[in-house]
Formats: C-alpha cells, sequence, structure tokens
C-alpha cells in the first residue's frame, strides 16, 4: 500500500460520508469512532489463510499449501478473492468489518457474512487525518 487515504466510504458523497459512515455503525451494532481511530484496512487470519479487508475494495487472501517431494517442502500459495466489497471497518475489542454483501436481496455471493468478526488480525491501518 502506498500513501493511505483521507476518510471516505465508498458510493457515497463527500458531504454524506458522516451521516452514511454513522449508519453503517448503527447497523452493525458499533460505536462511530473517532477520526484517528478510523481504519481503512486489516489484515487477517482465517481458515488458515491470510486476507485483507480494505475500505473500497473487495476482499483478498491467501492460501497457502505445503507439499513434500523428494525429501523437500514446498509451499505454493494460491491467491483468493470474494467479490464482497468492504464499506466500513469498526475498531474494538473485535473488529467488525462491514461489506455490500446483503443477502438476499443483493447479487454479491460472498462466502463472508455481513458484518463478520475476523479473530486473528494481524495489522491494522487507520485512515490518514
Amino acid at each position: 500500500m502506498s500513501e493511505t487515504p483521507k476518510f471516505f466510504v465508498p458510493g457515497a458523497d463527500t458531504a454524506e460520508y458522516e451521516a452514511v459512515f454513522a449508519e453503517l455503525a448503527r447497523s452493525a451494532g458499533c460505536a462511530v469512532p473517532d477520526l484517528p481511530q478510523r481504519v481503512y484496512s486489516i489484515v487477517f487470519e482465517d481458515r488458515l489463510e491470510e486476507w485483507t479487508a480494505t475500505v473500497g475494495e473487495q476482499l483478498r487472501g491467501v492460501s497457502r499449501k505445503q507439499t513434500r517431494s523428494r525429501g523437500r517442502t514446498t509451499e505454493r500459495t494460491y491467491p483468493r478473492r470474494d467479490p464482497a466489497l468492504v464499506l466500513a471497518i469498526f475498531p474494538g475489542p473485535t473488529f467488525t468489518v462491514v461489506t455490500d454483501h446483503f443477502p438476499p436481496v443483493h447479487s454479491v455471493r460472498s462466502s463472508w457474512e455481513n458484518p463478520f468478526f475476523p479473530e486473528l488480525v494481524k495489522s491494522v491501518t487507520c485512515f490518514r487525518e
């Protein structure tokens, strides 16, 4: 990641950022964090895979598989993608990720619940002020 962007909400006009963000927080049962605590991206482990959730992007991950052949161990990586677009990430004792996956009315077929709660967060990047 290059420079971290200023706070935004995907699909919302600049004038609506705060209201839309507050509504996303309310719908996820989260408090609205102050600007310095607003999360842009997290890297987390789930189901033996490493995933990245970045606001404004689809979920992406990598799975690793070790194979052994002729006494040598080789690790292969396989990219993973999920069509859900990350709308907001809320900090807390447990992070909350809100996406555009709203079954059954939305056409996005994600393997993640909405919202979802990654447990093994490895890194956090906040929006710049």
